[in-house]
Parts: C-alpha cells; sequence; structure tokens
C-alpha cells in the first residue's frame, strides 16, 4: 500500500497537465515501480510450492531485461546507430518514431 501511495502521488500531479509532457517527467516514478517488482517476486516466491521455478522466472525476467535495455540502449541515450538496426530490429511497432 505504501508503494502504491508513493507511486501515485508522484504520478497524479501530472495527470492535469495539459502541455506536451516527456519522458523524464516520468523517471520518479521508477524507483517505486522496481521495488514494487521486487515485492511482487517476494510475494510469489513466499506463496510458491517449488520455488526454484520462481528463482529461475525471477533471473529469466531480469536476463530479458537486461538484454532489452541493452538492445533500445543507442536510442534511448542518442548514441548514434545503425538506421537498418532501428528499423529492422526495435522498430516493433509501426507507431514508433524512433530516428
Amino acid at each position: 500500500l505504501f508503494l502504491t501511495i508513493a507511486y501515485l502521488a508522484q504520478l497524479i500531479s501530472w495527470i492535469p497537465v495539459t502541455r506536451l509532457t516527456f519522458i523524464y517527467h516520468y523517471f520518479p516514478c521508477v524507483p517505486f515501480i522496481v521495488l514494487m517488482l521486487g515485492y511482487s517476486i517476494l510475494c510469489i516466491y513466499n506463496d510458491a510450492k517449488n520455488k526454484k521455478t520462481v528463482v529461475y522466472g525471477a533471473f529469466v525476467y531480469a536476463g530479458l531485461a537486461i538484454v532489452l535495455f541493452a538492445m533500445f540502449y543507442p536510442v534511448l541515450s542518442g548514441q548514434p546507430c545503425s538506421p537498418n538496426y532501428a528499423e529492422h530490429f526495435l522498430k516493433w511497432f509501426d507507431s514508433w518514431v524512433l530516428l
């Protein structure tokens, strides 16, 4: 409940804003999302009968998050990358504007 209230306290202040907002306006919410994910995995682990499956699932989730971060890092940080890479590997939806 504390994490949800803290997350909403960061997010609700941006709801009435009618001007253009950017991704960095959402950054204060990220630590609360990370803590909520960790707490959710802990709750699933405590309730599970086969705890090894939960541990493997958590490692797979973390591994996928790291791989996706590495894949999208050039676009997120503004580092130079091949337009071919961005168009064929990163543009999953037609509405995404990456370059």
